[in-house]
């Protein structure tokens, strides 16, 4: 299509007839929703909504699915250790084995130690002093 020397009011023209379509597009769309809503009404039993659970916020909210609850085999036993430099990991993972002597929980220092000090050898990073162990708790 060959343009005028009108061109202003030519484009003029042209964006009124996209704006149309997209005017009428958007009514099929409306139309089409209340349709499906509509729908869903009469299929509905007249009872009264489920309560909706509290929307999900912080670090769970980016999850895609929901983790698998891990049970608890009794081969490992949890600890939170405390470093010198005031850091904190929690559940740290001990064998059970090598717990339940009469030396106590010294066993588990000494193995999250050597962990601490492979970790430490792959990252580049010197292992933290370990101020104190304590035993996680179990939910």
């Amino acid at each position: 299509m060959a343009r005028r020397p009108n061109y202003g009011q030519q484009r003029a023209e042209v964006n009124r007839g996209k704006q149309a379509k997209q005017e009428a597009k958007r009514r099929e769309r409306e139309a089409a929703v209340a349709e499906r809503r509509t729908g869903r009404e009469e299929m509905a039993a007249p009872e009264a909504p489920a309560p909706m659970p509290p929307p999900v916020r912080g670090p769970a909210a980016e999850k895609a699915k929901p983790m698998a609850r891990q049970r608890d085999d009794g081969k490992w036993v949890l600890f939170d250790v405390t470093y010198a430099d005031g850091s904190r990991r929690s559940n740290r993972k001990v064998p059970a084995e090598l717990l339940g002597g009469l030396d106590g929980d010294d066993p588990a220092r000494a193995e999250i130690e050597a962990q601490d000090q492979r970790i430490a050898e792959a990252s580049g990073k010197p292992a933290g002093q370990i101020l104190s162990l304590v035993r996680s708790r179990t939910a």
